[in-house]
């Protein structure tokens, strides 16, 4: 539980992607989106989102409809609040700093859903290294969607993390102001018998190839610190607590 976040809002914001409340966090600049597929909260000042909140269900991993990657700007936000694909602001980013587009909400993730082009906008999308993104990153999502398969609903919630005094290379063709992540945290988030399930994984940019996703199975709580957000906020402080302290890895969520 993040020092000092009960009762940071005034009024509670409801939404099918949410688990226990939506993640709140004590000073941020945020524009709220609420999607089919997801809820994002937009930070205009970085540029990328403070957090994604989605649930994935059996239907939405098992069928094949088009998800081809075609970069799009948000046309919700406004284009200062947003990097852009036209002219792209990742042009270059790979040559000089092994930057990909990397998808908060995976597009993979989604292949039931006719708005899936939806999580092609570039407020989605965010600079991830090479070795983060082609590895535990996507073997993470991918163990995520077999879970689902096996006809369990999940909710999870994705986004980055900043470490003061130690920027990353800023995007070189970028014309808007931004700042690139140190790295990436995501809360896979699940039900057994009315009694909530988590497990929580902090990955940071420079993280190796050819890694087990399992190496950076983390508290919620390591996450709160780290990002000052505050989840769960449904529960009861008791309850939050200890949910909060445990570090519980993504197969503990399919066990009874």
């Amino acid at each position: 539980m993040a020092l000092g976040a009960k009762g940071l809002c005034s009024q509670e914001i409801y939404s099918a992607h949410f688990f226990l409340g939506r993640p709140q966090q004590a000073v941020v600049s945020e524009s709220l989106i609420f999607r089919d597929l997801y809820v994002l909260s937009n930070n205009p000042q970085t540029k990328f989102a403070n957090w994604v909140a989605y649930q994935i269900t059996p239907e939405d991993v098992w069928s094949r409809v088009d998800v081809e990657r075609r970069w799009r700007k948000d046309p919700l936000l406004p284009a200062e609040q947003t990097l852009e694909p036209n002219p792209d602001d990742y042009k270059g980013a790979y040559a000089q700093h092994k930057y990909q587009r990397g998808h908060l909400v995976p597009l993979a993730a989604f292949k039931g859903s006719e708005t899936s082009y939806e999580l092609n906008y570039y407020s989605n999308i965010a600079p991830q290294t090479a070795s983060l993104n082609t590895g535990v990153w996507k073997d993470l999502e991918s163990a995520v969607r077999e879970m689902v398969q096996s006809g369990k609903t999940l909710w999870v919630m994705t986004g980055p993390y900043y470490l003061e005094n130690q920027p990353m290379p800023s995007l070189p063709s970028a014309d808007e102001s931004h700042l690139v992540p140190n790295g990436y945290w995501k809360i896979i988030c699940s039900w057994d018998q009315r009694r909530p399930q988590v497990a929580a994984y902090l990955f940071p940019q420079n993280v190796p190839s050819h890694q087990d996703f399992s190496t950076y199975n983390v508290s919620v709580d390591d996450i709160e610190k780290i990002t000052a957000l505050d989840f769960f906020n449904q529960l009861h402080e008791e309850e939050e607590i200890q949910l909060e302290a445990l570090v519980s890895s993504l197969a503990s969520l399919s066990q009874p």
